[in-house]
């Protein structure tokens, strides 16, 4: 006697397909009830009373516009001198936020040495800003030989 014949595969089909086309059939009820919810409760918020005083008391957020100005940044080089964001203008502009402390932005640093040197000559402004000491940057730039410049 065969414990896995033609009937139990048969028989096993027809109950998976039974259960799934129950479980879809329940799904789908459960789906159509909550979107009946909230359909109403879309329609209440914006009948109501309630919904009403609601909806007039909120403001809709206005965000102010930016211009050139606000970008205008000052940042300091390692060597003391002072750079203007304005003074990249016309330029693409590569800013990156690092710190020594950060793995992720230590493990990063080679390419951006090698993307500077590639694209230095083309238009396109580095500016990679820490906020740590200038002695701690320092030592960092001259163990790991960056050139790009660091603010």
């Amino acid at each position: 006697m065969k414990i896995f014949n033609r009937e139990f595969f048969i028989g096993v089909g027809a109950g998976i397909v039974v259960t799934l086309f129950v479980l879809l059939l329940f799904v789908s009820y459960y789906m159509f009830s909550w979107w009946s919810l909230k359909r109403n409760i879309l329609s209440w918020e914006k009948t109501s009373i309630p919904g009403k005083t609601l909806e007039s008391k909120l403001e809709v957020p206005s965000f102010p516009s930016t211009t050139l100005a606000d970008y205008d940044w000052t940042v300091q080089s390692l060597d003391g001198q002072d750079f203007k964001m304005t003074e990249a203008k016309g330029k693409v502009v590569f800013l990156n936020f690092w710190a020594t402390w950060c793995p992720p932005c230590v493990a990063e640093m080679p390419s951006i040495q090698r993307l500077h040197e590639k694209l230095k000559d083309d238009g396109i402004a580095f500016v990679c800003i820490s906020n740590e000491e200038a002695s701690k940057i320092n030592q960092f730039v001259r163990e790991k030989k960056f050139t790009f410049p660091i603010y």
